[in-house]
């Protein structure tokens, strides 16, 4: 059980050892060799496939005129700056993940011109993200911070790009060991594209069929659905418009969204009118109680003013919203004493 081999090379290479003495044989396995080889193997594996005519890096749906496609970034398939006493190139070259000298050069010639800017380009709404910024970010003791995979609709992992700039993940820095060089990383990553890959293009035909098989179901079952709203609504198909009808929806939309913002507008005026009136009595007590200074009484009596002419624009802007609603009609004086139009007292 604990010599069991799962995804780990240097477990699987102790399973050979363990059968090895089982078998009455010496349990000396190098694991340098045997790293080297079974990757010299799975390359060669590689090659007799595409001398057979396999490639399992195309879509065989997308390769003529492929219309679209995916690209995210996995920032934990890094590898660490430590490792360079053993690069090698890797047995797969360019075949998935891109030359690093021809992605260096299209990043030279896209940043040519840039201005060196200091201000922050990560801003959405109020908030700040991290994925995909304009700003590069380069990493403590890595080397390639992370992939940049593009795949088709049909799930294919169809190319790579090594990325050199980006985040650090403490979690995977602490998981991920410091044995696995460049080269290694990416054969590994390869073959597990070729794999999944190879998986996705035997299984193409079946899936299609399946998808082509819902998608005829499901244009029945919405042609009855549709030809059942008709006949609720005692409409013909002659004479059912459908721009009429979706420039009716839309409208209504639009309504309600103009309603609900006023509403919203409103209660927001009525929090803030509340908040300030209390603002201005408690200030006002302050001035009596704790204003021993000069200073300190004009510096309260300043706020009280201050304060004051923003609950006078609030209370016109109040009414300007309920206009025509005698009832809803608002005054300083009134708020000042805790009537409120609303029903609220202070």
């Amino acid at each position: 059980m604990y010599s069991y081999a799962g995804t780990s090379e240097s477990s699987f290479i102790h399973a050979l050892e363990d059968v090895s003495v089982m078998k009455g044989r010496a349990p000396t396995i190098n694991h340098s060799t045997f790293s080297r080889s079974f990757k010299e193997w799975k390359f060669c594996q590689f090659e007799l496939g595409h001398l057979q005519g396999h490639n399992w890096i195309i879509c065989p749906t997308c390769s003529i005129f492929q219309h679209s496609c995916h690209v995210d970034g996995n920032m934990k398939l890094y590898c660490y700056s430590s490792s360079e006493g053993q690069r090698r190139q890797s047995y797969y070259e360019d075949r998935f993940i891109a030359n690093k000298g021809d992605v260096d050069g299209h990043m030279n010639k896209v940043y040519a011109k840039q201005s060196k800017s200091k201000e922050q380009d990560n801003m959405c709404g109020e908030s700040h993200w991290w994925a995909a910024s304009n700003k590069g970010r380069e990493t403590a003791k890595l080397d390639e911070t992370g992939l940049e995979i593009t795949g088709c609709q049909h799930g294919l992992a169809q190319w790579a790009v090594n990325m050199y700039q980006g985040e650090l993940y403490g979690y995977a820095h602490y998981i991920q060991g410091y044995s696995m060089n460049n080269g290694d990383r990416e054969e590994l990553i390869t073959e597990h594209a070729i794999a999944w890959n190879e998986r996705k293009i035997n299984g193409m035909a079946q899936s299609l069929s399946r998808r082509h098989t819902w998608a005829v179901k499901m244009k029945a079952e919405s042609q009855k659905d549709f030809d059942d709203v008709l006949d609720r609504n005692y409409v013909s198909l002659d004479d059912f418009k459908p721009d009429e009808w979706k420039s009716i929806v839309v409208n209504h939309a639009h309504e309600v969204e103009a309603l609900q913002g006023k509403g919203t507008g409103i209660l927001q005026i009525q929090d803030e009118v509340e908040m300030l009136v209390s603002a201005i009595q408690q200030t006002t007590h302050s001035i009596s109680r704790i204003a021993d200074l000069s200073k300190q009484r004009a510096h309260l009596c300043k706020k009280i003013s201050s304060n004051k002419n923003k609950l006078s624009s609030l209370i016109d802007k109040y009414n300007q919203e309920e206009e025509g609603i005698e009832a809803l009609q608002a005054t300083v004086s009134e708020v000042m004493k805790g009537n409120f139009p609303w029903g609220n007292t202070t």
